[in-house]
């Protein structure tokens, strides 16, 4: 009878597999942040970019002459755009970088190809 193993407990195996998954669910959470994060940006930004259309073109028809709030549509747009382009960067680092060169895909983290040894970003 001492090929039965009375301590050994299939639950603490299911217990870890569930742990597992907990870990990776959080890990998905986390990173789906970042994403309705630059989905946010992206709405406020063509929300800016449609009340300038607007407030240039009722400038353009002579309806009025608010050449303020024009300017601080620019500079809201300014900040948007770098805070968007902020996020696709590191929403793109965090993904498995492919070659541009050989087509190989890489580890996440890696700056240059495990094949041929290209500069993997150009930012």
């Amino acid at each position: 009878m001492a090929m039965f193993n009375r301590s050994y407990n299939p639950l603490d195996d299911l217990r870890d597999v569930f742990d597992t998954a907990a870990q990776k669910t959080y890990e998905a959470f986390e990173n789906s942040k970042e994403y309705v994060e630059r989905a946010k940006l992206r709405n406020e930004l063509n929300d800016k970019y449609r009340q300038l259309g607007k407030a240039e073109f009722e400038y353009a028809v002579g309806e009025t002459d608010d050449t303020d709030t024009i300017d601080a549509l620019v500079a809201e747009i300014r900040e948007l755009r770098d805070a968007y382009v902020n996020i696709c960067k590191m929403l793109r680092r965090s993904e498995a970088p492919v070659c541009q060169r050989c087509g190989k895909q890489n580890i996440q983290g890696n700056s240059y190809c495990s094949n041929c040894g290209a500069r993997l970003y150009t930012d």
